[in-house]
């Protein structure tokens, strides 16, 4: 099976965006800006994971730059927006308190 078929069956879960997340500002490092230093990157986090062949490092970029996205909406809302996230109503950290 083609790694790009297989990425669109895997079911991208909590657990996954956490190790995301946390691997992510772990290895800042390699996140330089340089030419295809974050395709190496996320290549390498596909490899620690062990989603070789079922995820592709461009997917892993785009749900990254969707996180950071609803991050930015999350932290400063529209204007006239007053809703504030349960999980920072709670007091608790990212990822609903929840160790990972």
């Amino acid at each position: 099976m083609a790694a790009e078929n297989a990425s669109d069956e895997y079911k991208w879960t909590d657990v996954d965006t956490a190790a995301l997340i946390s691997w992510r500002s772990t290895n800042e490092g390699m996140f330089t800006g340089r030419r295809n230093a974050a395709q190496k990157g996320f290549e390498e986090f596909i490899k620690v994971q062990g989603l070789e062949g079922k995820m592709e490092a461009t997917k892993i970029k785009r749900k990254w730059e969707n996180l950071k996205q609803k991050y930015k909406e999350l932290k400063a809302p529209r204007t006239g927006c007053t809703r504030v996230p349960q999980i920072w109503a709670k007091g608790r950290g990212s990822l609903n308190g929840r160790k990972y």
